[in-house]
């Protein structure tokens, strides 16, 4: 099925709500439960439902993005663990925002793979975010909260994910390339989880946050941003995921999560701000070859 470019958009749109909605429910669970426990049980029922809806359809397509899957799901499960132990020392809000940062590093990264200089827009871009970012997360004493590092490093790590997916799913069934990640991450983190364990008391409060995060953000609004970025370039992908954090703020606000402060707002804002700078500019098409284990997969 093809998409118009203002139909991936809308696709987009829900999984910047979607995911805007988790902050507060992940910062309840990792409260009670070990991170690598949410994100294997998470992905798992991700990786469940999808396979499920769409496994026979994928069985009569090539998995000709085995490699690029793999791939993709160990960045992916990396940058999840990063965002699920920083919340737990952090705020929803702040979390959000610090990881709606990965438009600066989508552009970041962008233009290191296209081997230029980073534009005037993005650099202004990145130095307005900073300024967001120190006023969000520093203290009196100019530390950083170690929440707000880990957060950090999963935007990073989030902006790389958005480059190489814009890069290597153009040759890739969606769906598959879905599918592949969440079973890399959800069997990664199962591997994990007995080396890191300890006990606590899991109820069926815990489940029943687990499953609907499996299932809409995690299944659904995955599989959106996937599936949109077939027909539109990464940067314009992650103009319209810079809603998230807002959502994230205004849910946070309204559950009573967070409270509204100068530093919220002002930090917020120039963070939004740095977001829509970096992201002012198209980038530059990928080389096919580029994409490894596969020359046939055009790249964006």
């Amino acid at each position: 099925m093809e998409l118009r470019r203002w139909q991936a958009d809308v696709l987009l749109a829900i999984s910047a709500l979607l995911w805007g909605t988790t902050f507060v429910a992940v910062k309840e669970a990792v409260t009670e439960l070990p991170a690598e426990l949410i994100i294997a049980i998470r992905f798992l029922i991700g990786f469940l439902f999808l396979a499920l809806v769409f496994g026979p359809a994928c069985r009569k397509n090539r998995w000709n993005c085995l490699h690029t899957g793999i791939i993709l799901g160990l960045i992916l499960g990396v940058a999840y663990w990063y965002q699920t132990t920083g919340l737990r020392y952090t705020s929803p809000s702040a979390s959000a925002f610090i990881t709606g940062m990965n438009i600066v590093f989508v552009a970041l990264i962008d233009s290191l793979l296209a081997k230029r200089f980073p534009s005037r827009k993005v650099l202004l871009g990145v130095a307005t975010a900073t300024a967001g970012l120190l006023i969000l997360t520093w203290t009196s004493r100019f530390q950083a909260r170690p929440g707000d590092l880990l957060t950090l490093f999963c935007a990073v790590l989030f902006g790389l994910h958005i480059v190489l997916t814009a890069r290597w799913i153009k040759g890739c069934d969606p769906r598959i390339m879905t599918i592949l990640q969440f079973g890399v991450v959800s069997a990664l983190f199962w591997l994990v989880l007995p080396a890191t364990w300890h006990p606590v008391t899991f109820t069926g409060r815990h489940l029943v946050i687990l499953l609907l995060l499996g299932l809409f953000p995690t299944g659904i609004a995955f599989l959106f941003q996937t599936t949109a970025q077939k027909y539109t370039p990464p940067i314009h992908t992650a103009i319209i995921l810079s809603a998230e954090p807002v959502f994230a703020a205004l849910f946070s606000l309204a559950r009573g999560t967070d409270t509204v402060s100068f530093r919220l707002i002002c930090g917020g804002l120039l963070i939004v701000l740095g977001t829509y700078f970096s992201a002012a500019e198209e980038p530059v098409k990928a080389d096919a070859k580029s994409v490894p284990g596969n020359s046939n997969i055009a790249g964006v």
